[in-house]
């Protein structure tokens, strides 16, 4: 089960990665995006999924490396690292506080 779920947040993260990159690029910086949706959607799986959803976004940025850009395999590395820290360090934070996800309330 955590394997197809890995695979279809990945195919989701890879989407909008690209999907962001296509609609609000920055000029000069080719598949880099200046409203990169899916870090959110990075923040949310590694929460929900913990290593998994952290790999998810990891790998989402490498099919997004994968896309024409000009870029260095060492930039695309840096990138990679940064996206899964991105999701891994709040699925820590979430452990350590040893809070559900899916029994959090809002408070109101």
């Amino acid at each position: 089960m955590h394997i197809v779920t890995f695979a279809f947040a990945t195919a989701i993260s890879c989407v909008l990665a690209v999907v962001s990159s296509l609609i609000f690029p920055v000029l000069g910086a080719p598949g880099v995006s200046a409203l990169y949706v899916t870090s959110a959607v990075y923040v949310s799986l590694g929460v929900w999924m913990g290593l998994w959803g952290a790999l998810a976004g990891y790998l989402s940025c490498f099919f997004l490396g994968l896309y024409p850009g000009g870029y260095s395999v060492i930039q695309f590395l840096i990138w990679w690292i940064a996206d899964f820290i991105e999701a891994f360090v709040p699925a820590l934070i979430y452990r350590a506080m040893r809070v559900d996800p899916r029994e959090a309330r809002c408070g109101c």
